[in-house]
C-alpha cells in the first residue's frame, strides 16, 4: 500500500524518516526520479538514510507508472517520494491515478513565491500544482505529521 505520496527536494532525511516514518511505519521507501535511477553513484548517496529495518530503492517514473496499482494494493507500507511536483504530473502523464500528494519540502530559492514556510514555488512549480488539482490530485501542504494540513489547490488558483 501507499502511505504517503511526497513532494521534498531533500527526498529522504530526518523529517522524513523520524517525523513520517514512526508515524506511518513504513516498510519500503520508494524514491521516484529519472535522473537518479539513471545515476551509478546518486541511488547509493539518496537511499544512505533509509533506516536498517527498511527498505529503499530508486525507480524511474515509468517504472512507479508500471508498479504503482500493484504498490497500492500489496502489504507493503510505502512512502513514496519525488523532488518535484514535476514528476508527480510525469506521473499523471504516465496514467497514475495519484489522488493526494503531500508538498512538504520546497524550500527558498531565486524565483519562487512562499505558500507556506515550507513550500515556496515558481511559476512553472505553480502551473504544475494547478494542472494537478485540476486534474483531482488534493495537494496537501505539511512538513510533518504533527502541523496542520493545508489545502494547496485553492492557494495555486487551481479551478476546483
Amino acid at each position: 500500500m501507499i502511505l504517503l505520496v511526497r513532494v521534498d527536494e531533500r527526498l529522504i532525511h530526518g523529517q522524513v524518516v523520524v517525523a513520517w516514518g514512526s508515524i506511518l511505519e513504513p516498510t519500503d521507501y520508494v524514491v521516484v526520479d529519472d535522473a537518479i535511477a539513471a545515476s551509478d553513484w546518486e541511488p547509493d548517496l539518496v537511499l544512505a538514510g533509509v533506516p536498517d529495518d527498511t527498505r529503499g530503492e530508486v525507480v524511474t517514473v515509468a517504472d512507479a507508472a508500471t508498479a504503482w496499482d500493484t504498490w497500492r494494493q500489496d502489504a507493503k507500507r510505502r512512502i513514496v517520494l519525488v523532488q518535484s511536483v514535476h514528476t508527480l504530473v510525469s506521473l499523471l502523464d504516465s496514467g497514475v491515478a495519484v489522488g493526494r500528494a503531500n508538498i512538504g519540502g520546497l524550500r527558498r530559492r531565486p524565483g519562487r513565491r512562499q505558500f507556506l514556510p515550507y513550500v515556496q514555488l515558481d511559476a512553472a512549480e505553480i502551473a504544475a500544482c494547478r494542472r494537478l488539482c485540476d486534474a483531482g490530485v488534493h495537494l496537501e501542504g505539511r512538513d510533518v505529521p504533527g502541523t496542520a494540513p493545508v489545502d494547496l489547490c485553492p492557494q495555486v488558483g487551481s479551478e476546483r
